[in-house]
């Protein structure tokens, strides 16, 4: 017998207080060998049944139990199973025998307890940490929509992170602050209305002390048993005006096209969009010249041809900044009539557009650096859908031998730049995009390459033309947070997706893929979109949906189209009138995507009101 399973035996039955200290010497030399002899003395004192000494023996175990780290539980848990298994081989059916099979499975439990309590505790820090410290609100968002067990998890006293996170949101006196714990808050209630509503008695009465505050009575409101919204109400909530004031519809009377001073094309214009789609308002077109080269032309819907600068529905749509896409309707930019039938590109019928020209040579290469901006006016020949082109149903040779060429041309652009398709999937993703799954990280179809690529380059070129020409224009800016990590993951999916991975497994890359983008955002300074992987990006396509790209419109005719220069002194004025601009429309875009949630979400649950008239 060793001089250490001695020694410690004498510890253990020492009259006097355990030696925690002595014990704990041998612990930190080697912890599973010092582990198996105290049970191994255990073992041996109930061979010789000295149940003084196993009494003793297991209260100084359990002593030095909850000394121990729960890191080590694991290693004593075993220990224990070891040696109920050996009891259980034993031929003794006494009460005291009985007992201390009781006292070791009532010490596993007290572990198992302790090491649950100790992980719970782990974790909490972990959310209170992300979301008291970080204030991510993206990687908030994720937390809460994936990790099952945020409102299972407590701190030391036994309260939830959402408890805890009222009590910060009553206390902050900071108005920035408390905005932030609001959206927290009505991430919660908006992804796990279930899991509140089991503790929904606790947080209200803890709200009901400060319910005198409008913005506590809002919570409330949203915690308590949620009645219908009418929508009228949830959009002043959100300063968003889906009714059109007689006055813009008496100022759309007197609008009409200004068709001087234009490049008039007949050449075949077409369109691509979905069968349903009501505006359209770009086309493409490729027109061979005589030396066997090539001009492509995308053609957007013209606005300041229509709506004059700062007009009622200039404000009106700046109001409103974009179109807002709804489970079951969109609120439009501008008024319908102006969308969809006076600046949409309808077939057989004269419109005015801007034209961006490009230069392509022979062999289809496009020269991206040679774009010319025309005031131009056209007539779409052909309106297409995406399943058209796929199939070339219905569309004559001559277009089809048109959206061939130009369909290499695009995907020569697509070729050049294959960081912008994971960037787009990842943003589908983080938007949770009713359409995605896993297999749209597959080629898109030849239609949609052809649109995406057509908009990309107008919306990449258009600023870097503005830019090099030291010319105002709004810019889309995008880093990518900790971009290092990001371009391994890169390749890690691009790598692994070619392996054909399960969509699972596909799934959990995305997701930590996005938690490494930050938002976009308007500027008039630019620094690139690292996510498409373009030096310049804006938004200048969708002029009809979008007021950036409008106003962008209105910038390019200011700067490009007047009969003279802007001075100095309107240089300047209109400098900061668009940087006003840029702050309020990079605030409202964020006001609308609450709305958006909020519409939706209400809408999915059913409680969306039809509308007081």
């Amino acid at each position: 017998m060793s001089s250490t399973y001695n020694e410690i035996k004498r510890i253990l039955f020492s009259e006097r207080e355990l030696d925690i200290n002595k014990i704990n010497e041998y612990l930190d030399i080697d912890f599973k060998a010092t582990i198996n002899i105290i049970f191994d003395i255990f073992y041996d004192s109930i061979l010789i049944s000295s149940y003084d000494e196993i009494n003793l023996i297991l209260y100084n175990i359990e002593e030095i139990i909850d000394n121990q780290s729960t890191d080590n539980y694991k290693i004593i848990n075993n220990k224990v199973r070891e040696v109920n298994y050996k009891l259980s081989k034993l031929n003794i059916n006494t009460i005291e025998f009985r007992n201390i099979k009781l006292t070791l499975i009532d010490l596993n439990r007290k572990m198992n307890l302790k090491k649950e309590k100790a992980d719970n505790f782990n974790i909490y820090n972990l959310y209170s940490h992300l979301i008291f410290k970080e204030k991510d609100l993206k990687t908030v968002e994720l937390i809460i929509k994936y990790k099952d067990d945020i409102l299972k998890v407590t701190d030391n006293d036994g309260r939830t992170i959402f408890y805890n996170i009222l009590e910060y949101y009553l206390k902050e006196e900071n108005k920035e602050e408390r905005d932030y714990f609001y959206d927290v808050i009505m991430l919660f209630i908006h992804n796990l209305e279930e899991e509140l509503s089991k503790n929904k008695v606790i947080y209200l009465d803890k709200l009901s002390k400060y319910q005198d505050k409008n913005y506590v009575k809002e919570i409330m409101d949203r915690l308590k048993d949620i009645n219908k919204v009418d929508t009228i109400e949830l959009e002043k909530k959100y300063n968003i005006s889906s009714i059109v004031k007689d006055a813009i519809i008496k100022e759309m009377e007197s609008f009409h096209f200004d068709r001087s001073g234009r490049l008039e094309l007949d050449v075949n214009f077409v369109t691509i969009d979905d069968q349903e789609a009501l505006c359209l308002d770009d086309a493409i077109s490729l027109v061979k010249n005589a030396d066997g080269s090539y001009y492509y032309y995308v053609a957007i819907t013209d606005i300041p041809s229509l709506i004059p600068y700062q007009s009622q529905t200039f404000y009106d749509a700046l109001g409103r900044v974009e179109t807002i896409y709804l489970i079951d309707k969109n609120i439009n930019l501008y008024h319908p009539n102006i969308a969809n039938n006076l600046c949409s590109l309808l077939p057989n019928t004269k419109k005015n557009v801007l034209l961006y020209r490009y230069f392509v040579d022979s062999n289809l290469n496009i020269d991206t650096n040679s774009l010319e901006i025309i005031r131009g006016i056209i007539t779409v020949k052909n309106r297409l859908t995406y399943d058209m082109v796929d199939t070339c149903t219905n569309i004559d040779l001559k277009t089809i031998g048109m959206l061939e060429r130009i369909s290499l041309i695009t995907s020569s652009l697509k070729a050049h730049n294959s960081g912008k398709e994971i960037y787009r999937k990842v943003e589908n993703y983080i938007k949770k995009a009713p359409d995605y799954h896993p297999s749209t990280f597959a080629d898109k179809s030849v239609s949609a390459n052809i649109v995406q690529e057509s908009m990309l380059l107008v919306n990449s070129t258009t600023p870097k033309y503005f830019h090099d020409r030291n010319l105002i224009y709004i810019y889309r800016n995008h880093r990518i947070y900790n971009k290092e990590y990001a371009d391994r993951l890169f390749k890690t999916i691009t790598k692994t997706y070619e392996g054909n991975i399960p969509p699972k497994e596909y799934e959990k890359l995305v997701k930590v893929l996005a938690v490494s983008y930050l938002n976009a955002y308007y500027s008039s300074t630019s620094i690139g979109h690292e996510g498409l992987g373009y030096d310049y990006y804006s938004h200048s396509s969708s002029a009809a949906r979008r007021f950036v790209d409008s106003y962008n419109q209105y910038l390019t005719y200011q700067q490009l189209f007047q009969s003279h220069p802007l001075t100095d002194g309107e240089y300047y004025e209109l400098e900061g009138v668009t940087k006003e601009i840029i702050e309020y429309i990079n605030d409202k875009k964020r006001e609308n995507q609450k709305f958006q949630n909020e519409y939706n979400y209400l809408y999915s649950k059913g409680k969306i009101l039809e509308r007081r008239k």
